[in-house]
């Protein structure tokens, strides 16, 4: 009880400090925009000090656009007067990253009751706590925030699943190992390679007869970019993006499996809610005219792969294992030379062609693995333990 009213009052702390530099802020520069945000910065020591019956929810909505504004506005100003110290302040984001965000976590975050309110809370969380200051856009900078974005924000959903009584399945033990288990984890994996391949070699082809030829010639596995540094730099950054998106789909198949508990369907549904969700995450530009159809595309393409990924940790019960086949796929994806771009695809009923084969091959397997005791008693299982209270 000691420890939850010092954290409530660090977090009070942090409210205050908050309003200052709000106001800090909009004295160096008048917009409305910064108006908007003091007055949001004042409201917010209103409530939480007299304890308003939504509290809890507004913070969770507000707070932390509150704190990634007026502390990332802050670091700025520092650095416009102290120039010759970008690695210190970058440092010191680091570690106000957690010093932050932390106490509100622990007031309010673990106060969540409702399962829909859990999993929004936490996507909604996920933008707003990596926009951090920037050393000149550094590729290095850029890189060790980034990482350690996605270590913080894995961190923090282990602790909730583990506040709210729910293991967090980062590595389920598989039962009853027979030589069924190996097949449909054979056919699982086996089918996730081959379409992975088919998807490098069909966007190599010029014409139909050329879907299969894959040209080893035009993947370079050590560089999209060419210097040593940038190799690293794609590595962990396929790393960082990949945690960040296998969790998010954790939580949403978590989310509906609970949501659907009771209906016969429920692992369809669930699995078709998280395809869904994940794909919409590649939503970005999709309103710019110029590259609206590539982005489509983009948002469309990835449905597939989300059912296999799902079916992947449903079935072995390895988010780990995922991790590594998703990594794997963005990093040979990205691998790809300016000769690798066939002339296929750029006929846009071309791709949408492309997009049903894809999706039937997945419809299929999906079917499979639904329709086959011996396969679907192995999702049911993973299902289950997702959902069991601690």
């Amino acid at each position: 009880m000691k420890m939850k009213v010092r954290v409530e009052k660090v977090f009070q702390v942090e409210l205050l400090v908050s309003a200052l530099l709000s106001l800090v802020n909009l004295g160096i520069e008048f917009t409305w925009f910064r108006v908007g945000i003091s007055i949001i910065a004042f409201l917010s020591i209103l409530i939480n000090f007299k304890k308003f019956i939504f509290y809890h929810i507004w913070n969770v909505v507000v707070i932390n656009v509150l704190f990634s504004f007026t502390f990332e506005s802050f670091l700025k100003l520092i650095a416009h007067f102290l120039p010759d110290y970008h690695w210190e302040l970058f440092i010191l984001d680091l570690l106000l990253l957690p010093i932050i965000l932390l106490p509100l976590i622990f007031v309010s975050f673990t106060k969540m009751k409702n399962m829909w309110w859990r999993f929004i809370t936490l996507v909604w969380l996920n933008p707003w706590i990596r926009s951090g200051y920037m050393v000149n856009n550094n590729e290095v900078s850029m890189l060790i925030y980034y990482l350690f974005f996605a270590g913080l924000y894995t961190g923090i959903v282990w602790y909730l699943f583990k506040e709210w009584r729910y293991y967090f399945g980062f590595h389920f033990k598989v039962k009853n190992l027979n030589l069924t288990y190996w097949l449909g984890a054979f056919l699982l994996l086996a089918t996730t390679i081959t379409i992975v391949i088919f998807e490098v070699s069909i966007h190599q082809a010029n014409y139909w007869n050329e879907i299969f030829n894959l040209n080893l010639d035009y993947i370079d596995l050590s560089m999209p970019m060419a210097s040593y540094s940038s190799y690293i730099k794609d590595t962990f950054s396929a790393f960082g993006g990949v945690l960040i998106e296998e969790v998010v789909r954790y939580l949403s198949l978590f989310t509906f499996l609970i949501f659907f508990k009771n209906n016969k369907h429920k692992l369809l549904f669930s699995i078709i809610a998280s395809m869904i969700i994940f794909s919409l995450a590649h939503y970005s530009w999709i309103f710019d005219s110029e590259v609206r159809y590539r982005i489509i595309v983009i948002v469309l393409n990835t449905i597939d792969f989300g059912c296999y990924m799902a079916l992947i940790y449903l079935y072995t019960g390895k988010l780990w294992l995922v991790w590594l086949i998703h990594m794997a796929f963005d990093w040979l994806v990205s691998s790809g030379t300016p000769l690798a771009q066939g002339m296929l695809l750029s006929d846009n009923s071309n791709g949408y062609i492309y997009l049903m084969i894809k999706w039937l091959v997945a419809l299929i397997i999906l079917i499979i693995f639904l329709k086959v005791p011996a396969f679907s008693s192995r999702l049911n299982d993973t299902a289950n333990r997702m959902v069991k209270r601690r």
